[in-house]
């Protein structure tokens, strides 16, 4: 009986509203073993205790199985609490309200409580119910199923045909309704096109269902972990990349300021804005040329279009405040041009200078001298 009733508890598999029932017993299984070892330390404390108080008077606690058995018929409810107060009134009282406590109200209750919740998770694991087949909705499929497949040939006789290793009936992994009637002789349209509607609607229901077993989710972490690792190689070869840019930009800088470079750099800028200011003329038509004449500068100074000044002052006359003219001031300059900065092609001022200076020790003074 035992074996027969397991029997339909697989069989309950097939109901979807059957199978929470089943569901629920083995999810709860472990914890209703570890709840059952607290149950039956504090149930045989009781009954102990029983025997002690009760079993020299009352027969159901003369020993300790009939104690058990005897706790258990009064935790169903059948219990003679009279002749248990002859005994110890007291006594009794106390034992009872105990027991009563602590297995009916308690464990029992607690018992419930982990079912229900089992019960609860599994009901949500198996989706809407709505969608649930009842069982007599069932049994009518099936009927209709009966009907409708009566003299087909038996689907366990194809599987082990098309199964064949060595000459499968139907070899092409291609099938359809033609192919089937062509790989079995006997089998009529009506099964051919059953099997291929009833193929079709088992793909459609199973589409949105995502079913990974162990080795898939394994292969899936190592792939995600081979990826995480090649992504921080590229970015620690990136970062080490970036870092040797910057500690290049700062070796380098580092090495011009204890060469002085850069301070001769700054110089060279330095004397070409003082020759700019004091001259007029743009930055940009600079060059390099001696002034021996400008006190606390370098002797080689920049100079803007030394040829052109050449030619525009040939046709000013001599200033009155000094011997040399700017003519010649200019042509000293271009003559001593820097390499470096060749000078550029001549430029045509029609304009003369509002002021010029005189001299270069006119020029050091700051000074400037007023055209007639």
């Amino acid at each position: 009986n035992f074996v027969l009733m397991l029997k339909f508890f697989k069989a309950f598999q097939a109901n979807p509203r059957l199978d929470i029932v089943i569901r629920t017993l083995t999810k709860s299984a472990v914890e209703i073993i570890h709840f059952l070892i607290v149950f039956l330390v504090i149930f045989l404390v009781f009954s102990s205790a029983g025997y002690v108080v009760f079993g020299e008077t009352i027969t159901g606690f003369r020993d300790q199985y009939q104690s058990v058995t005897f706790c258990w018929a009064i935790l169903m409810g059948d219990f003679d609490m009279p002749a248990m107060e002859l005994v110890n009134y007291y006594y009794t009282h106390i034992w009872m309200f105990c027991f009563q406590f602590m297995v009916l109200l308690i464990l029992l209750n607690m018992l419930l409580a982990i079912i229900m919740d089992t019960y609860v998770a599994a009901k949500q694991e198996a989706g809407d119910p709505t969608e649930q087949l009842t069982i007599w909705t069932q049994i009518k499929d099936a009927c209709y199923t009966v009907r409708e497949t009566r003299g087909h040939i038996k689907l366990y006789d194809l599987l082990l045909e098309l199964q064949d290793d060595e000459y499968p009936a139907h070899p092409n992994p291609i099938c359809t309704s033609k192919s089937l009637r062509r790989a079995f002789a006997k089998m009529s349209k009506h099964q051919a096109d059953y099997i291929m509607r009833k193929t079709v609607e088992h793909f459609k229901a199973k589409a949105n269902e995502i079913d990974i077993g162990l080795s898939d989710t394994v292969r899936v972490l190592s792939l995600l972990k081979v990826n995480v690792l090649r992504t921080a190689a590229v970015m620690d070869e990136m970062f080490t990349l970036v870092k040797a840019q910057s500690q290049a930009a700062q070796s380098k800088t580092f090495e011009n300021i204890m060469s002085g470079a850069e301070e001769e750099l700054e110089r060279e800028q330095h004397q070409q804005k003082m020759i700019a200011m004091t001259t007029g003329i743009q930055p940009s038509y600079a060059v390099n040329a001696t002034m021996p004449s400008l006190p606390g500068m370098h002797s080689q100074a920049s100079m803007r279009g030394g040829q052109s000044l050449a030619s525009l002052n040939s046709s000013i006359a001599p200033l009155p405040h000094g011997n040399s003219t700017f003519s010649d001031y200019g042509n000293s300059r271009a003559n001593t041009s820097h390499s470096h900065f060749p000078p550029p092609p001549p430029m045509a001022m029609p304009m003369p200078l509002p002021a010029v200076a005189t001299s270069p020790g006119d020029v050091a003074a700051g000074g400037a001298a007023q055209l007639p």
